[in-house]
This record gives C-alpha cells, structure tokens and sequence, in this order.
C-alpha cells in the first residue's frame, strides 16, 4: 500500500523524527511548525 504524503506533511515528520533522535528540542519543534511562538511565552 502506498501513502501520498503533502509537503508541509513530509517536513513535520521529519521534525519530529528530529525531536525523537534528540536532534531539535520540543520547543524549537513547535517553533518550526507554528504551533508556538517564542512571543506567547513572554
């Protein structure tokens, strides 16, 4: 069975595979994919 994947689908996998390989912390992450800004934590 073959999955289609979207860019911006293909790219958080690959962000969170770097979260999982302790390569990126979680912080930076959600940074990346727009789920937090640096701006709300102040």
């Amino acid at each position: 069975m073959l999955i289609t994947m979207s860019d911006k689908e293909i790219q958080c996998l690959a962000v969170l595979q770097d979260v999982r390989d302790h390569r990126i912390i979680q912080v930076y992450a959600l940074e990346f994919l727009n789920l937090l800004t640096f701006k709300s934590l102040v």
